[in-house]
């Protein structure tokens, strides 16, 4: 049983949480997030297990995390800092010191986005620097493999493939068990697609099978999309032109990933497509977005009539052109 004293500072914390919904302005969130904070420290300190004071701490440090990204609380990085300085002596405290610099390290990167005039170049550059940095110093912490996803993508966007694979490679080997090493095997698969059968399956909204296999004989585009993506609903305009252009040569499969079937379901009936739709949980963390490392939308695939990737990031404007030269 929680001490008296400790079971006074939840049932603060319990009031104040419940309070919060009446915090509308600015001035009023940064003084409830500074209240969780101070009850949360607290609780921690009361604690008698090692175990469950690095419990509190951690979500002492995701709740000040969160609310500096959210803009809501600015001043939770200095807080954040002076959580890391505290930590950070302990060896037993390795880990949860690693996890508050990740968190506090993430805490500043948006905090200099948001800044008025902020030189998103420089700030980009600054943080590459800076994740290589804290992945050199806690190359095996809870949060490294979260580090190296993100070295990888922004590697991968920047046009040097190679360099993001051999991040996405280390989480893989190095993290297998982690949610990110499922992302990063997915990139990897993906950037080494061309010229391999790329294996699709999934759910359609009807619960059919809809299987890239059956396809043979015919090209085929794999459009990932959601109903919030802007480019990949005028995309969806060029793809009808080019059916009807093509007719039994080529064909569409649709990979959906909003949130919700709901989502789904309603742009659809407003904008009935002629082709399949594979549909599971969770958007670009469902199944199907994680096996091939979507990480951005629009996103398409195109494949030949032997099911093998000709294009894994293919345009609407490239793909006439493709279908010509594939369908001649």
């Amino acid at each position: 049983m929680p001490s008296e004293k400790m079971q006074e500072v939840l049932t603060a914390l319990q009031k104040l949480d419940t309070a919060a919904a009446q915090a509308g302005s600015p001035e009023e969130q940064a003084r409830y997030h500074a209240q969780r904070a101070d009850l949360l420290q607290k609780i921690a300190d009361e604690a008698t297990k090692p175990e469950d004071r690095a419990m509190w701490l951690r979500q002492l440090a995701d709740m000040l995390g969160a609310a500096v990204q959210s803009g809501a609380f600015p001043e939770g990085v200095k807080r954040l800092e002076a959580l890391f300085e505290r930590v950070r002596r302990n060896e037993q405290d390795r880990d949860l010191a690693a996890h508050v610099r990740f968190v506090e390290l993430t805490a500043q990167y948006g905090l200099s986005m948001q800044a008025k005039g902020a030189d998103f170049a420089k700030i980009q550059s600054e943080w590459l620097k800076t994740l290589e940095q804290y992945v050199a110093d806690y190359p095996k912490g809870p949060d490294a493999a979260e580090a190296m996803l993100q070295l990888a993508i922004a590697q991968e966007f920047a046009g040097r493939e190679e360099e993001a694979k051999r991040w996405y490679g280390q989480i893989v080997t190095g993290f297998s068990d982690s949610p990110a090493a499922q992302k990063a095997a997915g990139a990897k698969t993906r950037l080494e697609s061309v010229g391999k059968v790329l294996a699709l399956q999934g759910k359609s909204p009807t619960g059919a099978t809809v299987d890239l296999a059956k396809y043979r004989g015919q090209v085929v585009l794999v459009q990932y999309w959601a109903s919030w993506c802007e480019p990949c609903k005028a995309d969806m305009a060029t793809l009808k032109e080019l059916l009807s252009k093509h007719g039994r040569s080529f064909a569409v499969i649709g990979v959906n990933l909003d949130n919700s079937e709901e989502a789904m379901a309603a742009f659809l009936k407003e904008n009935p497509l002629p082709w399949s739709q594979i549909f599971e949980p969770g958007g670009l963390e469902s199944r199907p977005a994680v096996e091939m490392g979507i990480l951005t939308l629009p996103t398409m695939i195109l494949v030949d009539q032997e099911g093998r990737v000709v294009n894994r990031n293919i345009t609407a404007v490239e793909l006439e052109a493709e279908l010509k030269r594939l369908t001649k």
